[in-house]
């Protein structure tokens, strides 16, 4: 398995806290690199659309009325930012509103911090380590039973003690675990 392959498995099948992304990458130096080296990023259907339907940061560039809600985080990005994007094959982990904003000013760099495997292992081992403190993961369906209590699982916000994680793995199936507070 090559650096790639086991970041993105990495990527496809753990979720993280952004907070701990940042922290893992504050110290990391600032690069500028040219806006292109991001195509795989934006043309990766990471988001989805108004019908819920899978859509590429591209997409929403081409047609703002396909997902109105990322045009408005798209337009607020602070581009005092840098992106935080994976060492081995740039796929960007933190700021694609703000690459998109950059695209819409037409700037044809931007500041980026890269991140490595073990980095991203640090950051996200730590909530798959409490993730596997729940007592099962579902398909988004189902009931989930957490130490606390049940609760149901959709893809609308859930008022709870614990803090519910979900992802979708390489099949598009959601999995949902959850973080103790």
């Amino acid at each position: 398995m090559d650096f790639t392959s086991v970041e993105r498995n990495y990527l496809d099948t753990h979720s993280y806290k952004i907070e701990q992304l940042w922290e893992c990458a504050k110290n990391k130096p600032i690069i500028n690199l040219p806006i292109s080296a991001f195509n795989n990023s934006l043309s990766s259907k990471y988001w989805d659309d108004k019908e819920g339907n899978d859509i590429s940061p591209y997409e929403v560039l081409a047609n703002p009325k396909k997902a109105p809600y990322h045009i408005e985080a798209i337009n607020k990005a602070d581009l005092n930012y840098p992106l935080i994007v994976s060492e081995s094959n740039l796929d960007v982990l933190d700021g694609l509103h703000r690459l998109c904003r950059s695209i819409l000013l037409q700037k044809t760099n931007i500041d980026v911090q890269k991140i490595s495997v073990s980095d991203l292992k640090k950051c996200i081992g730590v909530v798959q380590m409490q993730r596997s403190k729940s007592k099962s993961l579902t398909d988004g369906k189902k009931k989930i039973k957490t130490s606390k209590k049940k609760i149901k699982t959709s893809k609308k916000k859930i008022k709870t003690k614990n803090k519910i994680i979900s992802l979708k793995n390489k099949k598009n199936k959601f999995l949902i675990g959850v973080l103790n507070r």
